[in-house]
């Protein structure tokens, strides 16, 4: 990971990377729109831009925040960049084929994963014109 980091920013400048929003276990949700936002109190903007997101777009998402740290994420925060995750709201455990073969496309709640992908597109926006109202 930081070999990646320090190449992106060799290439395009210290500027290059203003974070990492994490989407993980974004696909699984039973019965419901619950998610987890974990930041850490690590997420410099990206927390601001995620709540915001879900007002802008009126999400059907409910948002919970919780100290999450087993993800890809962590790297960022090793790196120096603030960096959350967004994931289901059984925060890994509760999804019964996590990590097992069981683990397939049948298993999608699909309008929760469209939900979840326009709150990553919405917060993606706003990070990237942080100024434009």
């Amino acid at each position: 990971m930081s070999s990646t980091v320090s190449d992106i920013r060799e290439q395009e400048g210290e500027e290059a990377i203003i974070g990492n929003l994490n989407s993980d276990m974004i696909g699984y949700d039973e019965g419901g729109y619950d998610a987890v936002l974990g930041a850490c109190n690590r997420a410099g903007p990206i927390d601001d831009a995620v709540r915001q997101a879900l007002e802008d777009i009126d999400s059907p998402i409910h948002l919970d925040e919780d100290c999450l740290k087993r993800s890809d994420h962590q790297n960022f925060w090793d790196a120096g960049y603030p960096a959350a995750i967004l994931t289901d709201g059984t925060r890994y455990d509760g999804y019964p084929y996590y990590h097992r073969s069981g683990d397939t496309v049948d298993k999608l709640n699909i309008p929760y994963l469209h939900a979840m992908i326009q709150l990553t597109a919405a917060t993606t926006a706003l990070l990237a014109s942080p100024n434009e109202t």
